[in-house]
C-alpha cells in the first residue's frame, strides 16, 4: 500500500458494466423428463446431449443452447446435482473451445450463480491453458470481470479476488470503491484469521494489497472510502501512518471526509501505545522511551496541523490526554487539559490518574516534565477537576 510515488500518470477507468445474459430453458415437458433422468442415476451427459440432439422439439437449440439449459436446470434438482453438474462441467470443458466468447461468458456466469466456485475456477483453469495471454480476466466482458470479482469476495476466495485485481489494475481498470472497501474488509478478515505472528499476517495483508496503491493514487478524494482508510491504517505503525498522510495527500483525498483528522490521531496514539509498550518492557530507561514517544505523538500532531483539518473533538482529545499519561508527560497533559470543552468525567480521571500512577516508578533521567515531583502534581491538579 506504501509503494506510491509522487507523480502518478495512469488514468483508471472504473468498470460500472452490469453483465447481462439470456438465459435459455428446455421446454417444460423436455425438461421434467430430464429432471427424472437425472434422479432416477442415468447420469451420462454425453448419451444425454446426444438424445436431447435429436429430439424434434429442440431443432432449434446449439449444443451450447442444450448445455446452459441443463445448468439452469440443475437448480431444481432434489438429488444427484453435484455429481451431475461435475460430469457437465468435464463435458462442457471438453467442448468449450468451440464457443464463442459471449457464450463462454455465460457458461462462466452460470456457474458463479450457481455458487460452483470449484467448477468456476476448473473453466477458467482450461481456458487459460488455451488462451493468450493465459488470463481469462483479459477476455472476457468488463461486465463479467466485475461479476466475478464479486462473486471471489463473497466466497472469500481472496487469491483469485486478488488475481483478477491485480490483472485490471496492469491494464488500468479497476471496479467501483464499493468493490474494492469488500476486498479489503476480505484481506482484513483472512489476515487477522492467521495461526500466525502478526508480522507475516501484515506481510500478507500487504501482499494482497499492493495492486491498490496504484489504484488509490490514481482516483484519489473521488474513490477513496473511510472504510478504505480505516481498515489499512489498522496494518500500519506509527511511522507509516505518517507516510500514509503523505500518500492522501498526494491523492488530494486528505480532506474527503468528515472526522478525517480525528480518526489520524485516533489510531496513532493506538499503534504508539502499543509500540510503547512493547518497548518499555525492553528498555533500560522506560522514561527515556517515555519521553521519545511524547516527542513523536507531539511531532505527528503538529505534522496534521501543516493541513487545514477539521477541529479535533473532546473525544479524540482525550485519547491524546490518555497517551500522554501513558508516556509520562505531565507538560503535554496538562497542555491538552485546558484545550477540553467540557469537564472531566468520573471515569475520565480515574483513567488519566491511573496511567499517571503507573509512571511513577520509572527512573525520571534528564527530561523535564517526566519526573515523579512533577507526575504527582499533575495527578493532584487532576483530581482536583472532580
Amino acid at each position: 500500500m506504501l509503494e506510491y510515488t509522487s507523480k502518478q500518470d495512469a488514468e483508471f477507468t472504473i468498470i460500472n458494466e452490469k453483465y447481462t445474459f439470456i438465459k435459455i430453458e428446455l421446454p417444460a415437458s423436455v425438461k421434467s423428463h430430464v429432471i427424472q433422468n437425472i434422479e432416477s442415476g442415468n447420469l451420462n451427459v454425453s448419451d444425454l446431449v446426444a438424445t436431447l440432439d435429436e429430439n424434434a422439439e429442440l431443432q432449434r437449440y446449439s449444443k451450447f443452447n442444450l448445455l446452459t439449459s441443463l445448468l439452469n436446470l440443475s437448480d431444481e434438482l432434489t438429488s444427484n446435482k453435484d455429481l451431475f453438474l461435475k460430469d457437465l462441467s468435464i463435458y462442457i470443458n471438453d467442448h468449450i473451445s468451440s464457443f464463442s466468447r459471449e457464450e463462454i461468458e455465460t457458461i462462466l456466469y452460470q456457474y458463479s450463480s450457481l455458487d460452483q466456485p470449484h467448477l468456476l475456477n476448473l473453466a477458467i483453469a482450461n481456458l487459460n491453458s488455451m488462451l493468450a495471454p493465459n488470463d481469462v480476466s483479459l477476455y472476457v466482458s468488463y461486465g463479467l470481470r466485475l461479476e466475478l470479482f464479486r462473486f471471489y469476495i463473497a466466497e472469500k476466495d481472496f487469491q483469485s479476488a486478488y488475481h483478477l485485481l491485480n490483472s485490471n489494475a496492469e491494464h488500468n481498470l479497476i471496479p467501483p470503491a464499493s468493490y474494492i472497501a469488500s476486498y479489503l474488509s476480505l484481506l482484513d478478515t483472512v489476515a487477522n484469521s492467521l495461526e500466525s505472528s502478526q508480522k507475516n499476517k501484515t506481510m500478507i495483508f500487504n501482499a494482497y494489497s499492493a495492486p491498490l496503491s496504484r489504484v488509490l493514487r490514481a482516483h484519489g478524494g473521488d474513490y477513496i472510502t473511510p472504510e478504505m482508510v480505516s481498515i489499512v491504517l489498522r496494518w500500519m505503525n506509527s511511522k507509516e501512518i505518517v507516510w500514509f498522510i503523505n500518500y492522501l495527500k498526494l491523492c488530494q483525498a486528505e480532506n474527503f471526509f468528515t472526522g478525517f483528522n480525528s480518526l489520524m490521531i485516533d489510531l496513532y496514539c493506538v499503534r504508539l501505545v502499543e509500540e510503547y509498550d512493547l518497548g518499555a518492557e525492553s528498555n533500560a530507561s522506560p522514561s527515556e522511551f517515555g519521553f521519545e514517544s511524547a516527542g513523536k505523538l507531539t511531532s505527528f500532531i503538529n505534522h496534521l496541523a501543516t493541513s487545514e483539518f477539521e477541529p479535533i473533538d473532546d473525544s479524540t482529545i482525550k485519547t491524546i490526554i490518555n497517551s500522554y499519561c501513558k508516556f509520562g508527560s505531565s507538560v503535554a497533559v496538562r497542555l491538552w487539559l485546558g484545550k477540553l470543552s467540557e469537564k472531566l468525567s468520573a471515569e475520565d480521571i480515574s483513567t488519566f490518574t491511573e496511567s499517571l500512577k503507573s509512571c511513577q516508578s520509572q527512573s525520571p533521567g534528564n527530561f523535564p516534565g517526566f519526573g515523579k515531583q512533577a507526575l504527582q502534581s499533575t495527578i493532584a491538579y487532576i483530581e482536583g477537576l472532580k
